[in-house]
């Protein structure tokens, strides 16, 4: 089997794809005239259609060899073993829409599509000093730049200092991810807008 990248490397492939799916989440989200529960319902299907197979890749190994293969471009080789990103991307877009509005969680897909790779390139070219495990300085630096740029492009009715610590804590979820960042940028940060909501 081809070999596949890991978690440290750049994986150019990679991050156009979480880009451009990213990016197409955000456009739909935005043009669509569906009611809230629409998306969430969609979202989950996606879910659990994509979760259900891919627990059924990794319980035979000759399908999940094949399937690895063939995605090799866009894979981990931590994933032969686990949930892809992907699945993980579908689930923190399925909480999100289902936790604040749908105005929120385009924003917050925004982050994850443009401020991730971002942190990633920047990080994995640039950065020398480690702060966790495979997260550098300049990384987490640039993820929470591009994350409080986004703010003053995509309108939201937040005043400065929360959209602040909405930037603050998607930073500390790309470096302190649950599971996977994917999962927690998403989920991390609509439960901060939800609590904000609330207060």
């Amino acid at each position: 089997m081809k070999q596949l990248s890991h978690k440290t490397d750049i994986h150019l492939a990679r991050k156009a794809l979480h880009l451009g799916l990213g990016l197409l989440l955000f456009t739909t989200l935005s043009f669509c005239s569906w009611q809230q529960s629409t998306f969430q319902m969609i979202f989950a299907a996606i879910s659990l259609t994509g979760c259900t197979l891919e627990l059924l890749r990794l319980r035979h190994s000759s399908i999940n060899s094949y399937i690895l293969i063939k995605v090799a471009p866009f894979a981990r080789a931590e994933e032969a073993k686990r949930l892809s990103g992907l699945s993980f991307f579908f689930l923190g877009v399925t909480f999100a829409c289902t936790l604040v509005s749908i105005n929120e969680a385009r924003f917050l897909v925004l982050i994850l599509a443009i401020a991730d790779p971002i942190a990633a390139l920047v990080g994995s070219k640039y950065g020398k000093k480690k702060l966790i495990k495979n997260k550098t300085w300049m990384g987490s630096i640039s993820f929470f730049i591009t994350s409080f740029l986004l703010i003053a492009l995509v309108p939201l009715n937040l005043s400065l200092p929360i959209l602040l610590g909405l930037a603050i804590i998607a930073t500390l979820a790309e470096i302190y991810p649950l599971l996977d960042d994917n999962l927690s940028i998403l989920g991390f940060s609509a439960i901060y807008l939800k609590v904000m909501s609330i207060l």
